[in-house]
């Protein structure tokens, strides 16, 4: 009998390879994934995977979902309890042993709410050593609300269901499923470059982050799958079912300093020296979040971990290019991004001389979402899409931002009506 596995997150960045490559490497297994909206072409691309309709507030059918699947896969928002509680509930009422992996991520153990920022923090938390440490994290820890509860089952239903945290550092690479392709860092990094006309690091630059390509993540997710659809031997689950996948670490200003160069070198910055900046002025690049946190977090906090369980159980080595060996495309590829976006509305991106670059193009694309979620669902669904497309006019004011909503929706418009290729 086909292994039935239900995957969530398909369309996010980690989920969506993790789907690509269990649906390349192991065709005999039988996917499921959430959908809250089915992708165009997902169909096309992915014929034998079956579709779930729901988001992470339809708890009945996530659990009802993971009832039914021998593995549950869980990618989406690692913090929604509802979700995961649905889910581990659904793979409770099993009569077979049933298996849990969990996205997690090294928020656990980042020192952003407490610092030093821009300086060096000479913890490097391991996955064996520190294993108790890890499941003892203060309630406020980044994702320690969505543990708690997967401790709790361990606790109560560890005969039954099997769990893994799987806790990748900072992803980079190029992602192959049917939504995201990118993570957060290096969107946001570039936002800030553009935005200062350098790159840029707080303090002495000196703290350090660990990071790992993508393809190596889903080693990782790929020798657990395996090993569950075997009945799980030879692999730690439960209390020591928890994977740091970390492949290197890099300061602040090492990859300040790299990307400097890579841009100076292109003709994107006039000078390759990387801008040291007060904390309240870096923390305020990314003001349209409306937190410091983001930036605290990416830029200058510490989150230094090492993978020592993964490759002890899992014979994991990661051997794909490293950060510094993709810097340049990754840098390139946003900037290519902006290329296209003036190259399609000429002087109505006003690039080159925008103090924020970044509103337009968000709210060209929360004008089209708007558009396109109208078309879909009316005015009685999709609230979040239509709130996110006017959230720059309605909280910050800024004309741009109305402009990129116009832009956005005669883009959209024109491509439903088959007239643009955007």
């Amino acid at each position: 009998m086909a292994t039935k596995i239900f995957l969530t997150g398909a369309t996010g960045y980690i989920g969506g390879h993790a789907l690509y490559t269990l649906v390349s490497q192991h065709q005999e297994y039988e996917m499921t994934v959430l959908l809250r909206t089915i992708p165009a072409d997902f169909s096309e691309q992915y014929p034998n995977v079956n579709i779930v309709k729901g988001d992470f507030e339809s708890a009945e059918i996530l659990s009802d979902a993971a009832s039914k699947a021998d593995i549950v896969i869980h990618n989406g928002n690692s913090d929604h309890e509802g979700a995961v509680s649905a889910l581990l509930s659904g793979l409770q009422r099993r009569s077979t042993p049933s298996y849990y992996l969990h996205l997690g991520g090294t928020g656990i153990i980042a020192d952003v709410k407490t610092g030093p920022y821009g300086m060096l923090n000479p913890k490097v938390w391991s996955d064996i050593t520190d294993i108790d440490q890890l499941w003892s994290m203060p309630p406020g820890a980044g994702h320690r609300n969505t543990e708690i509860l997967i401790q709790q089952t361990i606790a109560d239903h560890g005969d039954k269901v099997k769990t893994a945290v799987i806790c990748p550092p900072d992803v980079y690479g190029r992602g192959s499923g049917p939504g995201r392709k990118s993570s957060f860092y290096m969107p946001l990094f570039w936002e800030g470059i553009q935005k200062l006309g350098a790159t840029y690091y707080t303090g002495e630059g000196a703290n350090k982050r660990g990071y790992v390509h993508i393809d190596d993540v889903m080693k990782v997710y790929l020798r657990l799958v395996e090993s569950a659809a075997q009945g799980g031997k030879d692999v730690d689950w439960g209390l020591k079912g928890y994977y740091f996948t970390t492949t290197q670490q890099w300061s602040q200003l090492e990859i300040a300093r790299a990307a400097g160069k890579i841009l100076t070198a292109k003709g994107l910055l006039k000078s390759e020296e990387p801008k040291r900046l007060a904390l309240d002025d870096l923390t305020g690049l990314l003001d349209r979040v409306g937190s410091p946190i983001p930036s605290l977090y990416l830029f200058c906090s510490n989150a230094r971990t090492v993978a020592e369980r993964a490759p002890k159980v899992l014979g994991y080595q990661g051997d794909a290019p490293t950060l510094m060996e993709t810097l340049d495309r990754e840098l390139l590829t946003h900037s290519n991004t902006m290329s296209i976006m003036q190259e399609k509305f000429g002087a109505n991106i006003a690039i080159a001389t925008s103090g924020t670059p970044y509103w337009l193009l968000y709210s060209m694309l929360g004008g089209t979402l708007w558009t396109l979620d109208f078309l879909l669902h009316g005015m009685t669904l999709g609230t979040n899409l239509r709130m996110s497309a006017w959230q720059p006019v309605t909280t910050h004011f800024y004309p741009k931002a109305v402009q990129g909503n116009y832009y956005g929706l005669v883009a959209a418009a024109k491509f439903v009506n088959g007239d643009g290729d955007l």
